[in-house]
């Protein structure tokens, strides 16, 4: 239902009755990256650069950002989300992750 609703005599603005208003998340899957679980830098995040990763990133098209979620995946035993990061002393990418979180195979 609509209604108009005047908050001053100059402006009036449309009031939406949001009574039987759902909101559905349309959750999209994400990106599946191959990654070297064994190859962390000194914060614990996964390094961006092996062989397998570049694969992905190239053949995928996968445009690296701070702060993107991918599906690391090391194709053997562990996969789980992570968040991509630019490393500034080892100017690379890396995708920090949880261990807690990781399912393993």
């Amino acid at each position: 239902m609509n209604s108009e609703v005047s908050y001053s005599p100059a402006k009036k603005l449309k009031a939406i009755s949001l009574r039987n208003y759902t909101h559905k998340t349309i959750m999209e899957p994400l990106i599946t990256i191959f990654v070297d679980f064994n190859n962390l830098d000194q914060e614990g995040r996964v390094r961006l650069i092996t062989a397998g990763a570049l694969h992905d990133i190239k053949t995928k098209n996968i445009k690296l950002f701070e702060g993107l979620k991918l599906l690391l995946d090391d194709g053997q035993e562990f996969k789980g989300a992570g968040v991509v990061e630019f490393s500034k002393s080892e100017n690379i990418w890396v995708a920090r992750f949880d261990w807690e979180n990781m399912e393993q195979f």
